[in-house]
């Protein structure tokens, strides 16, 4: 199912193919259709895995569990990044109407997430493993998450604009496409690191700054239209319960980004400017301000989902997007913590720390059990 009551898999008699189940073969069938909000599970995943790598302070243990759940998470990308690929080239006219769906478009914004939080966990876990092809694999998967992640932030509201169907796109998984340029500027505060030439260091900074605007400013103009139409219209569909949760990731990748990014700012690598001091400053305060704003939606949306539950809201995929942004979350907080030096928000970062992997647990090994991320069956 799709992150709403519509089936995201018709049938084979859909998107001009003429060829029985039966007649198909099971490399054909691999490729026949990969619904992209199974990129949500990477994103998920890999959310874990990196998130991990803050809480070496409780434990070592706690970076050798994340190196376990980072290969998990490379290893699903990359099957998901050769099923997608040979989608849209055995089978182009069923990708296309994946493509030209309103409701499958947003979830197209979660591929250059999955890169992006892929690229993060190659640059914390893996460089004691495969040393450094770690690097270049997270500076790779990066630039690639960004480029991508800047185009769906553009080109999909842009056709949301042009095609209408204002209901549709008031969806909570609108957000998705316009929240990739905040996990860039998160995520690139790990890629600073790896820049020798001071003067790049300070350009790449900057830019992670642009984009961390861009996201911020996009995604809380997205968000204002989606509480109004949650507010009066209520949600989208019982299925698409869980989706409420969507808004967090921004709210929680803020918070890391703006922290993360000001720590970096004041590097013995970087240029000294009279501004950068400021920015440590600015980024508690922000962080500050954001969780504000994290604990009111952590509380209505469980106030949202508990009822849907009481409804009877199935278990669907769409219960991954409940794993990122609990995720984002705990990053933003952790990532204060460490800015402001609070014990009090470092414990806290941990004890949503581990509700989170109890969370991905539960979604991770129901989703297997009941095969719904295995899309080629």
């Amino acid at each position: 199912m799709l992150f709403s009551d519509r089936v995201l898999l018709p049938s084979w008699a859909e998107a001009g193919d003429e060829v029985a189940p039966d007649a198909v073969s099971c490399r054909i069938r691999f490729f026949r259709r990969v619904p992209p909000n199974l990129f949500a599970s990477v994103m998920g995943t890999g959310i874990v895995a990196t998130t991990s790598a803050r809480f070496d302070w409780v434990s070592h243990h706690f970076v050798a569990f994340g190196r376990v759940i980072w290969i998990l998470a490379a290893a699903w990308l990359l099957a998901l990044i050769v099923g997608l690929t040979g989608s849209w080239i055995l089978h182009r006219n069923a990708a296309l109407s994946l493509l030209r769906d309103p409701v499958v478009l947003p979830f197209y914004g979660t591929v250059p997430m999955a890169l992006l939080t892929v690229g993060s966990g190659s640059l914390l876990l893996a460089p004691d493993m495969i040393g450094d092809v770690a690097v270049w694999l997270g500076v790779a998967l990066w630039s690639t998450g960004t480029a991508l992640g800047v185009t769906t932030a553009i080109a999909l509201p842009v056709r949301a604009v042009v095609s209408g169907g204002a209901d549709v796109h008031a969806l909570p998984s609108w957000m998705l496409p316009v929240v990739p340029p905040m996990v860039s500027a998160t995520t690139g505060a790990g890629v600073l690191e790896q820049i020798p030439v001071s003067q790049f260091r300070t350009a790449f900074l900057a830019g992670c700054c642009g984009l961390f605007g861009m996201g911020l400013i996009v995604a809380l103009m997205t968000l204002a239209v989606v509480y109004w139409r949650l507010v009066c219209l209520g949600t989208p569909g019982i299925n698409a319960t869980p989706t409420i949760w969507i808004p967090l990731g921004v709210i929680g990748q803020s918070m890391a980004a703006a922290n993360l990014l000001a720590m970096h700012s004041a590097s013995p690598r970087l240029p000294v400017y009279p501004a950068l001091p400021d920015l440590r400053g600015a980024g508690v305060m922000f962080g500050i301000v954001m969780l504000g704003f994290a604990v009111f939606w952590i509380a209505f949306a469980s106030a949202v989902t508990t009822h849907g539950i009481r409804r009877g809201a199935p278990f669907t995929v769409s219960w991954w997007s409940v794993i990122f942004p609990l995720g984002a979350t705990t990053l933003g907080i952790s990532a204060l913590a460490e800015a402001s030096d609070s014990g009090l928000l470092r414990v806290s970062a941990f004890g949503l720390y581990v509700a989170l992997i109890g969370a991905w647990a539960v979604v991770a090994i129901r989703s297997i059990r009941r095969g719904q991320l295995a899309w080629w069956r």
